[in-house]
């Protein structure tokens, strides 16, 4: 099998075996554990851009991956909208792995090293509804119902952490920092493609469990966006010329 068809199976088909699974894993788990490292050996005075480490490295990942799958997977979708949504293969899989193990181990080290920046919604109710959620998406298992496997829909929907990558990359680098592309990054994919990944959802009838999941995260993602209008998104349109910001 060519190099270039090996690739394509990685975002059709599911094949690792169980030790590749957890090859995978410690891999992701040594990354995010430098990335941890870094941040309190690069920041020991700044605990602000320390806890902001993790969620950059995160961002960028999930940001790049995902937009790659996108790209490969999407002309699929005419033919087979599971492909969308209820499909598993070895990048979706490989997606939901590092977003679950990116949460775990900023908990982990928030609680260590940075534990005022722990925010209580964006913090411990987001990462570990995300942690479970990541669970549910690789197992069809949350526990309290069934659901059905949805890594691929959670690959495609994790284009939503450019806006994340944004405001991350202007927290450890504020030169770098950016509010209109945070903003104009979080309308289009946390609440405009969410709300199209939504509605196809329930034009396709897919798993009622995981419409309910996407209905809560946009219940979350309108809040975080209106928390954000209000307090910079009317300085930027609004504001007097020289309060507006970047």
């Amino acid at each position: 099998m060519s190099s270039e068809l090996l690739a394509l199976v990685n975002f059709h088909e599911y094949t690792l075996s169980d030790v590749q699974f957890k090859i995978l894993a410690s891999v992701i788990a040594f990354i995010f554990t430098l990335a941890g490292v870094t941040g309190v050996v690069a920041y020991p005075n700044d605990k602000r851009k320390r806890s902001w480490i993790i969620s950059l490295v995160n961002s960028f990942g999930l940001s790049a991956a995902s937009i790659v799958y996108i790209f490969v997977k999407f002309p699929l979708i005419v033919s087979d909208y599971r492909v969308f949504f209820h499909a598993a293969d070895n990048v979706s899989m490989a997606v939901c792995i590092w977003l679950f193990m990116a949460n775990i181990f900023d908990l982990a080290f928030g609680v260590v090293f940075y534990p005022a920046f722990l925010d209580p919604l964006s913090a411990w109710v987001h990462h570990i509804l995300y942690i479970w959620i990541m669970i549910v998406a690789i197992t069809g298992k949350g526990g309290f119902a069934d659901f059905e496997v949805f890594a691929s829909g959670s690959a495609f929907l994790l284009i939503e952490e450019v806006p994340t990558f944004f405001l991350a990359l202007g927290a450890v680098f504020p030169s770098l920092r950016t509010d209109l592309g945070f903003g104009l990054t979080f309308l289009i994919f946390r609440l405009g493609f969410h709300v199209a990944m939504l509605v196809a959802g329930l034009y396709y009838r897919i798993n009622f469990m995981v419409i309910v999941l996407f209905a809560i995260t946009m219940v979350m993602h309108s809040f975080w966006f209106y928390s954000w209008f209000t307090k910079y998104g009317k300085k930027l349109l609004f504001g007097p010329k020289g309060d507006k910001l970047k």
